[in-house]
């Protein structure tokens, strides 16, 4: 996010970089990008102090994302995690 430009990045994890970054034009994707960014004005703690919570209670696995919202008015962070071929989400406050 840049003012109220919201972008895309796309990053090669395997390489460590940023491969692409695009500008958010498609309404229902400026929608999200917003509704996130209020969800995290609203946070107490930051998306990876609360990624970081949910991998250490799960032993094994690691995060694979880490999207905030809102719920009922309340910041949230719906997390995956994953082990091998298993998959968890988690709901976790923010």
């Amino acid at each position: 996010m840049n003012g109220n430009t919201f972008s895309e990045i796309i990053v090669d994890y395997s390489a460590g970089m940023i491969t692409h970054v695009d500008v958010i034009t498609d309404r229902g994707d400026l929608a999200a990008a917003r509704g996130q960014k209020e969800a995290m004005a609203r946070a107490t703690r930051t998306l990876e102090a609360t990624t970081a919570e949910a991998v250490r209670a799960n032993s094994g696995y690691r995060a694979g994302r880490a999207m905030p919202g809102l719920k009922e008015g309340r910041p949230v962070v719906e997390i995956v995690l994953v082990n091998g071929p298993q998959f968890r989400s988690i709901r976790s406050s923010a």
